[in-house]
């Protein structure tokens, strides 16, 4: 597996992880969202000096986006009930991203 794969695997997993622990639902996961990828991004960047902080702000954006797509139209749902849907779209992503 290549950089993007990796680093994107760990985010997903960390960020679901998470949602379990905290019953986060589609209300408020937004703002919990952006401070968990804040945080996720700095220890990647502490732990990986050479990894670059471009890819890892696009890995960032990217699953934001496939997180609120997924929770958009959906009312007050928990996150872990769309985490099907999340993996799915996003390992489409990583695939495209792996390529370019």
């Amino acid at each position: 597996r290549g950089v993007v794969s990796s680093l994107g695997e760990d985010l997903l997993q960390r960020l679901q992880e998470r949602w379990r622990e905290t019953e986060m639902t589609t209300s408020n996961v937004n703002a919990d969202l952006q401070t968990f990828c804040s945080a996720w991004r700095e220890e990647k960047l502490i732990e990986k000096p050479d990894v670059d902080d471009a890819l890892l702000r696009r890995l960032v954006g990217e699953l934001t986006e496939v997180v609120y797509k997924a929770g958009a139209r959906k009312g007050k749902v928990e996150m872990t009930a769309l985490i099907p849907e999340i993996d799915e779209a996003w390992h489409l992503r990583l695939a495209v991203a792996e390529e370019d």
